[in-house]
């Protein structure tokens, strides 16, 4: 005989004959032609979910019938009382099947599964976004120091280079300076970063002796700039003054161990400044709120630009320029999001088609392919057909 036993959903109780919970991983596979191989990609956890095959017995059935037929029809969530994980809060129930067969333990059954109704609206990513941004600016920012403390040297020995070092060294610090007055800063710390910049220029000899130091200066007085300032949008300002920090230099050809040691430092002090200052301006990027797509596709342009220029111009070590890869990609993660609050959604028909395919249609590029594959909850290389949504951005 099997032996029924009890629980209750949204206050209502019911026998049931069994309870398989169900859980793990979501998982996509992706098998080949031709190979007797697959992939498994890992979407996340699967949140619990809970079977019930519920019996309804002889007496009083139809009245317990229809007030089981009520909270499951209801579209509510309760609380489920499970026999074994006990109260599950934000549970609702899913497609039943009510089988009214005659048999020894009751006049029908019904299969349910219940499910957690745990998050609101679209799914997002658990980490902080801008967190990420923000940590991967921190490793430019690491790697940077390491580049100029590790790479620079200004020998007195070679003729003119210790100077050279010193007017370059003097004219980065009023770069910085002169950043400052883009937009006005907080006037409460101003002063202070003032002075600091004032110290250092006292101090330029020293700072020339010892790289380290230079670095830690100048990664220093970057960060007291992002701190002067009362938005994100003015910070921005201010950094992408310094994108072009050093293109005036003059252009020196290394034809000598001293001009090659002095273009070496000059360009050691270029990168520093403009990957540093456009470090800091994709972290500022996504903490603005953008009131247009417009506004938002100018920023992205002007940085896209400078990664460009930057990355391009290899004046970076191996090790930085991967680091900055990450922080593009981090940023730009977050702007498609930011994106999606600026511009208006609309779904299109298609036929079936891969999605990059689709978005360069519409686009011109694939740039927005990530995000229209999370509107959609598809993968990045899927094929798509019927109704998208996609982003109108004229």
């Amino acid at each position: 005989m099997i032996e029924l036993k009890t629980g209750a959903y949204q206050g209502i109780e019911f026998l049931y004959v069994d309870m398989p919970t169900q859980g793990g991983h979501r998982l996509i596979k992706y098998r080949y032609p031709g190979s007797d191989r697959q992939s498994i990609e890992v979407q996340g956890e699967m949140p619990p979910s809970f079977p019930f095959t519920i019996w309804i017995g002889h007496e009083d059935y139809y009245a317990e019938r229809d007030r089981l037929l009520r909270v499951l029809t209801n579209k509510k969530t309760g609380v489920l009382d499970h026999p074994t994980f006990g109260k599950v809060e934000n549970v609702i129930n899913g497609e039943f099947t009510l089988d009214e067969t005659i048999t020894e333990l009751g006049r029908a059954s019904i299969s349910v599964t219940f499910e957690v109704d745990n998050a609101e609206g679209i799914p997002v990513q658990s980490n902080p976004l801008p967190a990420q941004v923000e940590a991967a600016r921190d490793s430019v920012r690491e790697q940077l120091s390491a580049d100029l403390g590790g790479g620079y040297s200004a020998s007195r020995g070679l003729t003119g280079n210790f100077s050279d070092a010193l007017d370059n060294v003097t004219k980065t610090l009023d770069g910085i300076n002169n950043a400052a007055n883009v937009v006005t800063p907080l006037r409460q710390d101003v002063a202070v970063f003032r002075a600091k910049i004032q110290r250092l220029s006292t101090e330029v000899g020293e700072l020339v002796e010892q790289p380290t130091t230079l670095a830690d200066s100048f990664d220093g007085l970057l960060a007291d700039l992002d701190n002067l300032y009362a938005s994100p949008g003015d910070a921005l300002a201010v950094f992408r003054s310094l994108f072009s920090y050093g293109d005036d230099d003059q252009d020196i050809v290394p034809t000598t161990v001293g001009l090659a040691e002095r273009k070496n430092n000059r360009d050691l002090v270029r990168a520093n400044i403009q990957c540093g200052a456009l470090a800091y301006a994709y972290l500022n990027a996504v903490e603005v709120e953008y009131a247009t797509t417009a506004d938002l596709d100018e920023v992205q342009a002007q940085l896209e630009a400078q990664y460009l220029e930057v990355r391009d111009g290899q004046l970076l070590g191996a090790g930085t320029s991967e680091e900055l890869d990450r922080l593009r990609t981090s940023a730009l993660a977050v702007l498609d999001r930011l994106r999606v609050n600026t511009s208006e959604l609309t779904t299109v028909s298609v036929r079936l088609q891969p999605l990059s395919v689709l978005v360069y249609r519409l686009y011109g590029s694939t740039e927005l392919t990530d995000l229209i594959a999370e509107l959609n909850n598809i993968k990045y290389n899927a094929f798509v057909e019927g109704d998208i949504t996609v982003v109108n951005v004229s």
